[in-house]
C-alpha cells in the first residue's frame, strides 16, 4: 500500500501501482485519482484509520504476484523526496545548473526540430 498526499503523486502512479496489485489511497481531498481508496485523517480519526489501512494492507498483500517484486538484498539508498532547499543545496546553493541544463536541452531540441 502507498498512502500519498497532494504533495507527492502524480496521478499515473496509481495505474502502474494496479499493475502489482498495490492499493493506493489518498488522504486529502486535493489527492483523489481515478484507481485510489481515499481515507481522510483527521487529528479525531488518525488511530481508527491507521488502523484500518493496515488491515487493509495486511489483506490486500496475498494479491502480490512474487514474480513481479524486487526486494534487493542489500540497502539501497535513496531520496525519497526533496525540498527546495534541499535541491538548491545539492545543486551547490543555485538553481543554475538546472537552468542552464533546462537551457541547453532547449537550444539542442529546437534546432533539430525548427521546421514545427
Amino acid at each position: 500500500m502507498m498512502i500519498v498526499d497532494y504533495q507527492c503523486i502524480m496521478p499515473a502512479v496509481s495505474r502502474v501501482a494496479s499493475c502489482y496489485h498495490t492499493k493506493m489511497v489518498s488522504n486529502s481531498d486535493r489527492a483523489r485519482f481515478p484507481g485510489m481508496g481515499h481515507h481522510e485523517f483527521s487529528p479525531e480519526n488518525v488511530r481508527s484509520r491507521a488502523y484500518d489501512l493496515v488491515k487493509i494492507a495486511a489483506e490486500n498483500f496475498a494479491r502480490r504476484d512474487p514474480a513481479k517484486v524486487f526486494i534487493p538484498v542489500n540497502p539501497q539508498e535513496v531520496i525519497g523526496g526533496m525540498s527546495v532547499e534541499a535541491i538548491l543545496r545539492a545543486l551547490g546553493g543555485s538553481a543554475g545548473p538546472l537552468v542552464q541544463g533546462h537551457q541547453g536541452w532547449q537550444d539542442s531540441w529546437g534546432s533539430r526540430h525548427s521546421r514545427l
